[in-house]
C-alpha cells in the first residue's frame, strides 16, 4: 500500500497542505514546532482514525476553525487507486469516507491503510503494562482476521456485564448467563492471537538478527489464565475471588506478550538504544507478516529517528525499511545526511517551516 496524494486542512499549524509523496522515503525536516510531526499525525488520522499525540480533538484543530480534514489517495501494489478522507469537528463529530462513500464503521476505515508508528514514546511497548503489548498483538490480528474486531467488541460487552453482576451479590445467580458466550468468544480470540504470534516469531527473529545480532530475545504469548485449563474451568476456579474483587480476573483481557532476555523482562536488561531497536524489529516483523499473508505493505511513520540511536544503528534500520520496500515518512531536525539516504534508497526531502512545506530539492512551496 502506498500513499500517493495527501491533503491536510486546519490540523494544528498546518492550514492547507498538499503533497505527492515519494513511494519510498519522505523526509520532513525542520525546527521543533515547525509542523513536521503534525504531518505524521495527519497520516495517522487517516490510518487509525485518531491522533497519536492527543485524545482531545480541541487541541488538534487549528485555532479559529471548527473542523480539520485529511484526504488521501492510496494505491495497492497492483496500481489500483482508492480515495479516503476523514473530518473531525469541535463537537466530536467524525465523518469518514472511502471512495467518496460514507464509511459508518471506523474499523472498516482503519483497515484501509496499515500503519506502523515509531516515536520517542514507543518505549512504552516494553516498559508499561501488558495492555500496550496486547494492543501491539491485536493490530496484527485485526489486519488478517476479518471477524476479530467484532469478536473483541462483543467480548468487552460481555465482560462488562459479568463485572457488573460480580459487584452485586443479588446478581450472582445471573453470572452463568454471561459466561457461556464469554468463554466461547474468549477462546476464539485466544486462538487468533496464538496463531498470529506463532507466525510472527520467525519474522521477529529475522529482524532481530540484523538489528540486535548479539542478543537472544524471548517472545511468548501468555493467554491470561492457566495454561492447562479451558477458560470455563479458569472462570469456575476464580469465581470466589472474582466475587470478592468485583471483576473478572482471568481471560484474554488479562493476556500478556512476554518479551524477555534470559529470566528478565527485556526492558530491564537492554539499553535505551537496544530497546528502540527491539521495538523496531517487532514493528518490522508485523509489516512482513502482513505482506506475507495478504500481500499488503505497511506505511511507516517515524518521528525523530535519531533519538537514542547512533549513526550505525540508524543505517541498519533504514536499510531494513528500504529492503522491505515500505513507504516511510520520517522527521528530522535538520537536513544533514538525509539527501544521501534519498539518493541511495529513493526518496524526497521536504522542508517544514511554520506550517509551510517546501520541496527541499527546488524550494518550491507545496502547501501552507
Amino acid at each position: 500500500m502506498r500513499l500517493t496524494r495527501l491533503h491536510i486542512h486546519h490540523l494544528r499549524n498546518l492550514n492547507q497542505v498538499s503533497l505527492n509523496p515519494h513511494s519510498h522515503f519522505n523526509i520532513f525536516w525542520g525546527e521543533n514546532g515547525s509542523g513536521k510531526t503534525s504531518l505524521l499525525e495527519a497520516i495517522h488520522l487517516l490510518g487509525v482514525g485518531r491522533s497519536f499525540r492527543s485524545r482531545q480533538i480541541q487541541s488538534i484543530i487549528m485555532h479559529e476553525h471548527n473542523a480539520l480534514s485529511c484526504f488521501a489517495e492510496i494505491k495497492d501494489d497492483f496500481g489500483f487507486a482508492t480515495s479516503m478522507g476523514i473530518e473531525k469537528n469541535r463537537q466530536a463529530h467524525v465523518t469518514c469516507k472511502i471512495g467518496g462513500e460514507p464509511c459508518e464503521r471506523l474499523s472498516q476505515f482503519a483497515g484501509m491503510l496499515p500503519l506502523q508508528l515509531i516515536t520517542p514514546e514507543t518505549f512504552k511497548l516494553l516498559q508499561l503494562g501488558a495492555e500496550e503489548r496486547r494492543r501491539f498483538l491485536d493490530w496484527g490480528v485485526f489486519h488478517v482476521e476479518p471477524s476479530f474486531s467484532d469478536l473483541c467488541q462483543r467480548y468487552q460487552r460481555l465482560l462488562k456485564q459479568r463485572n457488573a453482576a460480580l459487584k452485586l451479590a443479588s446478581r450472582w445467580s445471573s453470572l452463568a448467563s454471561w459466561e457461556r458466550e464469554l468463554c466461547q468468544i474468549g477462546e476464539k480470540l485466544t486462538h487468533f492471537r496464538e496463531a498470529h504470534i506463532a507466525s510472527l516469531i520467525p519474522f521477529v527473529e529475522k529482524a532481530r538478527q540484523t538489528l540486535l545480532p548479539q542478543q537472544s530475545i524471548g517472545f511468548e504469548y501468555e493467554k491470561g489464565w492457566g495454561r492447562d485449563l479451558s477458560l470455563e474451568e479458569a472462570l469456575q476456579q476464580s469465581l470466589a475471588q472474582d466475587k470478592r474483587w468485583g471483576y473478572t480476573s482471568v481471560g484474554p483481557h488479562r493476556a500478556e506478550v512476554a518479551v524477555t532476555l534470559g529470566n528478565f523482562a527485556a526492558h530491564q536488561v537492554l539499553s535505551r538504544g537496544q530497546q528502540k531497536l527491539l521495538i523496531c524489529a517487532l514493528y518490522l516483523a508485523q509489516a512482513q507478516r502482513l505482506e506475507a499473508t495478504l500481500g499488503k505493505k505497511c506505511i511507516f511513520l517515524v518521528d525523530d529517528l535519531a533519538s537514542e540511536l547512533d549513526k550505525a544503528n540508524r543505517e541498519r534500520l533504514l536499510g531494513l525499511l528500504a529492503a522491505q520496500g515500505n513507504q516511510v515518512f520520517l522527521t528530522a531536525v535538520d537536513a544533514l545526511g538525509w539527501q544521501e539516504v534519498c539518493d541511495q534508497f529513493g526518496g524526497e526531502m521536504f522542508h517544514v517551516e511554520q506550517g509551510l512545506v517546501l520541496e527541499a530539492n527546488d524550494s518550491g512551496l507545496v502547501g501552507g
